[in-house]
């Protein structure tokens, strides 16, 4: 497929209403007809060649399913661009209007060919000046359009690497007042840096660390857990990261967490910490000095049911890895 947004060939299934709904709801009921045929056992002719006139048929059906978003990519970015020239109370009175485009745009951004598309046509220089907005929605929005183009997206990460994206994004998951903007830019973060060296390299320049520390103890459950996640994401990407994470404490932050968390949390918690342990002494030496062995094998006694199984594998394989080193306590692990 073509990277070229002008192009036609850049296409998406995705029905975007106006007149083309009465038209597109009867090809769907068409295909649902069609395929009902090819599939019932009762229809004769379910394994005969499909006609000339069917097939002609069936690719006018599918074509007339497509529409191609690129003029509604720049629709939007039209609109967004008027926040950044507007007065501000001119932009207060449609707000309505903007945070209207800016979901329809993460509607359609998680099509991949779509976000490449979105940068392509520069709408990232309309949607970064928005993660400094006054108005938190606007925010919140901004972060999570970066959030849908960067998810397993290695056109859109390497893109997003910017002194200018990173700041804005460590400083709203640092302080923003907004819970929801903070999660957003937590989740930005976290896109971004996935397999993608480049944006580990600038999580070390703005400090990540120190901010996924306050992001594990918000006391938000919502952001915790996707500090989590960012915790296993910075360790699978860069094993060297997981010292400098145990350095800044963020090993014993997890296994604080790990007390207090309800059994959901606990499994992820685990796998964070697995990330965070294997083949590093020095947060298996600070788990042996929380006693967390003792923890784990309390775990495993008291929550024998068949729900918890996953959270126990969790368990026994920390015990593991425990086990397989020798600290210079000379701790060693059992499971029960």
């Amino acid at each position: 497929m073509s990277q070229n947004p002008e192009e036609n060939q850049n296409r998406s299934v995705t029905n975007v209403g106006g007149d083309n709904d009465g038209r597109t709801q009867r090809a769907l009921q068409d295909l649902l007809a069609l395929t009902t045929g090819l599939t019932d056992p009762s229809e004769p002719s379910q394994n005969a060649p499909m006609s000339e006139e069917r097939q002609r048929w069936l690719k006018e059906t599918l074509n007339s399913l497509c529409v191609d978003l690129t003029p509604e990519l720049r629709k939007r970015i039209e609109i967004l661009k008027e926040i950044n020239t507007k007065p501000k109370q001119l932009v207060e009175a449609s707000m309505n209007k903007y945070e209207e485009a800016m979901e329809e745009l993460i509607d359609f951004l998680c099509d991949i060919d779509m976000a490449k598309c979105f940068y392509q046509l520069d709408g990232m220089n309309v949607i970064v000046p928005l993660l400094r907005s006054d108005y938190p929605s606007l925010r919140k929005h901004s972060a999570a359009i970066i959030v849908e183009c960067c998810k397993n997206n290695i056109y859109c990460q390497q893109l997003s690497v910017t002194d200018e994206i990173f700041s804005s994004l460590m400083e709203m998951a640092t302080s923003d007042p907004n819970k929801e903007a903070m999660f957003n830019a937590v989740a930005a973060v976290s896109a971004i840096t996935r397999d993608n060296p480049a944006g580990i390299s600038q999580f070390n320049k703005f400090n990540g660390t120190e901010m996924l520390k306050k992001a594990l103890n918000s006391g938000n459950e919502k952001i915790v857990n996707k500090s989590i996640f960012l915790v296993m994401a910075l360790c699978d990407t860069d094993a060297n990261f997981k010292v400098k994470l145990t350095e800044a404490g963020v090993i014993v932050t997890l296994i604080t967490l790990l007390r207090l968390s309800d059994y959901l949390v606990k499994e992820y918690i685990l796998r964070a910490m697995l990330s965070v342990v294997k083949g590093n002494k020095l947060a298996q030496q600070m788990c042996g000095e929380h006693d967390i062995e003792t923890y784990l094998n309390t775990l495993i006694k008291t929550n024998t049911e068949p729900e918890y199984q996953d959270l126990l594998e969790c368990a026994r394989a920390l015990i593991t890895e425990l086990n397989h080193s020798k600290t210079s306590l000379g701790l060693t692990f059992c499971s029960n």
